[in-house]
């Protein structure tokens, strides 16, 4: 495929994707393998190291934001649901961060 053609797709696959189209569908629509779906993606919204990492402390610190209050609730009141959404952002918390080193528990 020539760089323009390539370009011309990749411009396609982000309309379908803006659009609301599925990954998936827009795999099965374009005939893409997934290496290729994500060369694709790599190429239209590249997203490096750094990036990411900007996410992720973005996304703690709002989510500590968002417990603080159900926190309370939960812990002052004995709110039950409170409760369980703060223990659903500890989840995520936990699925963004990740495990503490080994040595950090010593």
């Amino acid at each position: 495929m020539t760089d323009i053609a390539l370009e011309e797709r990749d411009e396609l696959v982000a309309e379908a994707i803006a659009a609301g189209r599925s990954l998936r569908a827009v795999r099965r629509e374009f005939s893409l393998s997934q290496a290729d779906l994500d060369g694709v993606l790599e190429r239209l919204w590249p997203v490096d190291h750094a990036a990411r990492v900007r996410m992720i402390k973005r996304d703690v610190g709002r989510l500590e934001a968002l417990m603080a209050p159900f926190y309370e609730r939960a812990v002052r009141d004995g709110d039950v649901p409170s409760g369980v959404l703060v223990v659903k952002v500890y989840e995520r918390l936990h699925t963004l961060v990740g495990p503490k080193p080994r040595s950090a528990w010593t």
